[in-house]
């Protein structure tokens, strides 16, 4: 199984409440060290300044930012790579508090190879069946592959996933080309765990029932367990 990287959301339940702002630059908001392939560094200033509650920065690994970035401590990169090596890049950032305050220790990770993980041809997703009426909401689960080329999966559409490579294999963290997020195997989770960081959640792929938001298939699975690819 793997997981997608998630930030937890504060006691007070409000998504808007993020833990630091990035400081308006000319590219600001727009560049995001989601994109393996892509110079980051010839667009964004050599470290990122954001104002932000430094108390609360002290008892996260993994802040929430805005715009959403990859931003952890030196301690939970090194404990992901500890779950497996991956070819990275560590940003520098300085994130400013009240006054003269500030915290210089939080890095944007930004990976730069794409991982090739998924079996496309025994994922499954959720499509619109094309034969239903145009105002029905039927859907049928169809292999990822036959999705148009370039499509991104829809991670509350996935079915069934398939690896195809062993999931002891897997890098420490990883991106695929179709799956937005960060993501990572059951091992890197467990070290996490292990380690307590802070501030990160694991949601596990395919979304299980009852998380997440799947209102368009009215939180039911298309795809019995009877019926679910054997590996």
């Amino acid at each position: 199984m793997i997981f997608r990287l998630d930030h937890a959301i504060h006691d007070n339940g409000q998504y808007e409440d993020f833990d630091a702002e990035q400081r308006p630059t000319k590219h600001a908001g727009g560049l995001t060290y989601d994109i393996p392939d892509f110079p980051y560094q010839d667009y964004l200033p050599d470290i990122m300044e954001f104002d932000g509650h430094l108390e609360r920065l002290s008892r996260t690994d993994y802040p929430r930012t805005n715009p959403t970035l990859p931003l952890m401590s030196p301690r939970m990169l090194q404990v992901c790579l500890s779950a497996g090596a991956f070819p990275y890049e560590a940003h520098p950032t300085v994130i400013h508090g009240h006054g003269s305050d500030v915290i210089d220790s939080f890095v944007n990770v930004h990976l730069t190879t794409w991982t090739t993980a998924l079996d496309l041809d025994r994922t499954l997703v959720a499509q619109r069946d094309p034969a239903a009426r145009r105002m029905a909401r039927r859907y049928v689960p169809i292999p990822a592959r036959q999705l148009d080329e370039g499509e991104n999966l829809d991670l509350e559409a996935i079915e069934v996933l398939r690896l195809g490579v062993p999931e002891a294999d897997l890098p420490g963290l990883f991106r695929m080309e179709q799956l937005h997020g960060l993501f990572c195997s059951e091992r890197t989770k467990q070290a996490c765990e292990e380690a307590r960081l802070r501030g990160v959640t694991f949601t596990p792929v395919p979304v299980p029932l009852g998380q997440g938001a799947r209102p368009y298939l009215q939180g039911f699975r298309l795809v019995s367990a009877e019926d679910l690819p054997r590996d």
